[in-house]
Parts: structure tokens; C-alpha cells; sequence
């Protein structure tokens, strides 16, 4: 079988139209596409994400500078008869969103949802950290039960729509539709991060091609993943979402502030100046006892890997800053 991974999104991305490709954050700046589409076609169904950077950079600033910028631009420009919900899933990510928001006096609800399977709250370990941080602040959540069959069909409803991959990670997809119904809401998340490989918290890719590419050429750099997308994908209208990429500037940061010797959790904690946490996926193993061949029918036949590899710790550097 040919080898998915050739080079790098930025070095293979360098001479393609982006005018027509969605993209996300400000100005639409980081854009994607699945073989020049949207999403996968008919025609292109195992094409796989890529991603291209169309804006640079022009200063390098603090981390915790760059997220307080950016809350600030998210609530200046978005459309002003829409209330911000921010996804709160327990880790660090969404929780560096609300407390930026918090610090700077924006308002905004967050959205908590509890899975159950049955008698089991799914991904208690994770949400204990989300309600304790709202708690601790006062500040009240929109709590959502699921019930991990109303999950599942509610998803699956937006994988076929997308022509997704993956049927559990497209869930931020499904709350912003609900915050949407709600009172015409605009969900804000930790999505969308570019994230450095290898890195053992990140074990879960072992057993895909991208794994198994990657190995063979001994790659390493930076990636991205396709659930990244799913909320655009599914609504081009939430351009805001990606909170943590909204800008080149705070993903430089980011950059910047990295330990390279360090797995991206422990950077996380630091840089977000959050108390550390363990990396929890929550405990969905029932969940694909019951509706796992429906996902390894998926992983068959779209695409043939989760994630994309953006390029190599240079060639981020290169694709993200120019200050002239």
C-alpha cells in the first residue's frame, strides 16, 4: 500500500488555492481541506485532512499574553446577539479558556456533559476537574446527561453529515448544535491545538497508519487532528471555537514556551499555569463494545489516518512567524 504521509501538510500545501477551502479562527486563517474539499466526496473518500497556514505572525509575545488577546477578539467580533458557551471537558485546555474569560470579566456559560452507560457516569474523572473549577468560581454550568445510545445516534447523525471518521470525538460538534438551539449560542473549546509527536500521552494513535508511517521514517513534528474540524465542518458558521489557534500569535506562543524535553501534559500545566491533571480519555470502552464495529467500519472506509502531520519543529517555526 502507498504510504499516506509523503511530507508535510506545509511543504505540500505550498502552491494550493486556499480562497475557496473553509477555515477557522481569525480571519479564517487556518484553513483545511480533504484532497481540495471541504470533507470527503464520493470520489475522495480515504483522502485524508491537511492543513494549511495562510497567515504569519509578526511578534513574538507571551503566552499568557496572547490568550488574553485573543478572549478579547473572540468577544469583539463575534456576532453580538450570540452568547458564549465554553465546552468544559475537565482538562487543561477548555479550563484555560474559561479562566481567561473569568480574568477579563467576558460572560460566557460553560457546558459540562456527563456520559453515562447505564448505571455508570462514563467520564466522572474527567468532569469532577470541570464542576470543581465552576464550583470554586461560583459560577453555574449548563449541565448536559447523555446516555451513551442518545450519544451515539445524535453523533452519528453529524458523521454521516461530515463524512467523519471518527463517531466519539465528534461530540463538541453535537454541543454546538445544542448551545445553538439553545439561545442562538456560539460554543468556544480546547480544540484545534497543534500538538508535537511523539509523545507518550498520546499512545491512543499506536495501531494507525499515521503510527505506523511515522515509526518507519522515524518522524517526528508537529500534528493536528482531523476531529479538529468537526464543529466547522458541521456548522461554517462557528469560526470561533478554536480558541487555543484563534491566532498565528498564540500558537507561536505556545511554540515558543514549549520544553521540548517535556510530554505535552506537563508543558500544558506549565505554560497554562494550571494545577496538573492527569491525561483521561474517558472510560469508553462500553461504548465500543456496543458500537465498535460501526467505527471500525468507518476507519475502513474514510481516510487512513486520524491526524496530519503539520511538518517538522522548524518548519512550524517557519510556517508560523515573519516579522518583517
Amino acid at each position: 500500500m502507498a504510504l499516506y504521509i509523503q511530507e508535510p501538510s506545509f511543504a505540500k500545501n505550498v502552491n494550493v488555492d486556499t480562497s475557496n477551502l473553509p477555515g477557522i479562527g481569525r480571519n479564517e486563517w487556518l484553513k483545511y481541506h480533504f484532497a481540495r474539499q471541504p470533507m470527503r466526496t464520493k470520489d475522495t473518500m480515504k483522502s485524508n485532512l491537511d492543513v494549511i497556514y495562510t497567515e504569519k505572525a509578526k511578534r513574538i509575545v507571551p503566552f499568557d499574553q496572547a490568550r488574553r488577546e485573543v478572549a478579547q477578539e473572540i468577544y469583539e467580533t463575534k456576532p453580538k446577539d450570540r452568547p458564549l458557551y465554553v465546552a468544559m471537558s475537565g482538562g487543561c485546555d477548555s479550563e484555560l479558556v474559561a479562566k481567561t474569560f473569568l480574568e477579563l470579566g467576558i460572560p460566557f456559560t460553560p457546558v459540562i456533559v456527563d456520559s453515562w452507560y447505564f448505571a455508570v457516569h462514563m467520564n466522572y474523572a474527567d468532569t469532577w476537574w470541570a464542576y470543581r473549577w465552576c464550583k470554586k468560581n461560583n459560577i453555574e454550568p449548563w449541565a448536559i446527561r447523555m446516555d451513551t445510545t442518545e450519544t451515539f445516534f445524535a453523533n452519528m447523525a453529524i458523521v454521516e453529515k461530515v463524512k467523519a471518521r471518527k463517531t466519539w470525538s465528534i461530540i463538541n460538534a453535537h454541543i454546538s448544535d445544542l448551545v445553538k438551539q439553545k439561545d442562538n449560542g456560539l460554543l468556544i473549546n480546547g480544540q484545534a491545538f497543534p500538538e508535537y509527536y511523539p509523545d507518550h500521552t498520546m499512545d491512543y494513535i499506536k495501531g494507525s497508519t499515521f503510527y505506523d508511517e511515522f515509526s518507519k521514517f522515524n518522524r517526528v513534528g508537529w500534528i493536528m487532528h482531523e476531529c479538529d474540524f468537526y464543529v466547522n465542518m458541521n456548522d461554517r458558521s462557528n469560526t470561533f471555537y478554536n480558541f487555543l489557534s484563534w491566532t498565528p500569535e498564540i500558537v507561536l506562543a505556545y511554540y515558543m514556551e514549549r520544553d521540548m524535553n517535556a510530554p505535552s501534559e506537563d508543558n500544558k500545566h506549565r505554560i497554562m499555569n494550571l494545577e496538573p491533571r492527569p491525561k483521561m480519555a474517558s472510560p469508553d470502552l462500553p461504548y465500543f463494545n456496543v458500537f465498535g464495529e460501526a467505527q471500525r467500519k468507518l476507519r475502513l472506509e474514510r481516510g487512513t489516518s486520524e491526524v496530519t502531520w503539520l511538518g517538522t519543529h522548524e518548519q512550524m517555526y517557519q510556517a508560523l512567524y515573519d516579522p518583517n
